[in-house]
């Protein structure tokens, strides 16, 4: 589906196992078809899903996919958009008894949470870049102690102009809305590929279904 010799980058947006449950199970089923498709040149951004929370191997993901940072939330810069990952964490509370008492999600947001807000307001870029987009694989931002407006209203005032999502398997198009989410927020369906190409004067989004057929399309200009 993807041109990849028109392709700065993939991001790819979480939930690529149910669970992972060892090194053989990471490679035979993500790593290796992932690099093989970008030809180790590529580069990869990749969003945890909450599935990839889950599994006997999931502690040991860091040694094999993890930013520089040492946590999966991070910012990134590309032409003229500036890129912000979200790790959304788990969908549940902590206290969930599968879990076993071995999740802290509550405190790993926290953290998060207060990185987001100081980056957004001392990142030269955050006020500099024609374009600022939001990766995130929940929707909804994950668990988050039914506090999701906080998080709406810290991608407000970063000036979002898109956020991206994926986790529910249907597609979605959430129009900017007054007194909620001032950016669009597009979440990509099942066997669905979203191209963003962007210059400083527009942000162009299409999403396509598996077989090639058109989903979406829409063009964004920097707020004024």
């Amino acid at each position: 589906m993807i041109d990849w010799t028109k392709a700065d980058f993939l991001v790819h947006g979480g939930d690529a196992f149910h669970t992972v449950e060892s090194e053989d199970h990471l490679f035979e089923r993500w790593l290796d078809p992932a690099a093989a498709a970008l030809k180790q040149s590529v580069p990869l951004i990749w969003l945890r899903g909450n599935h990839e929370t889950r599994g006997a191997f999931v502690r040991e993901m860091p040694a094999y996919i993890a930013p520089p940072e040492g946590h999966y939330y991070f910012a990134r810069d590309h032409g003229p958009m500036h890129v912000i990952v979200i790790d959304s964490g788990e969908d549940k509370p902590d206290e969930t008894n599968v879990y076993g008492g071995l999740n802290n999600f509550v405190s790993y947001r926290r953290q998060e949470y207060d990185w987001f807000s100081n980056h957004i307001r001392t990142a030269d870029r955050v006020r500099s870049a024609p374009f600022k987009v939001i990766l995130v694989h929940q929707p909804g931002w994950g668990y988050v102690e039914k506090q999701n407006d906080k998080w709406v209203q810290l991608a407000n005032e970063a000036g979002a102009d898109l956020v991206i999502s994926g986790h529910t398997h249907r597609f979605a198009h959430r129009l900017p809305k007054d007194g909620e989410n001032r950016y669009h927020h597009l979440i990509v369906g099942q066997d669905q590929l979203a191209m963003v190409s962007a210059t400083k004067d527009t942000l162009t989004v299409t999403v396509t279904a598996r077989d090639g057929k058109p989903v979406e399309s829409f063009t964004l200009t920097p707020r004024k």
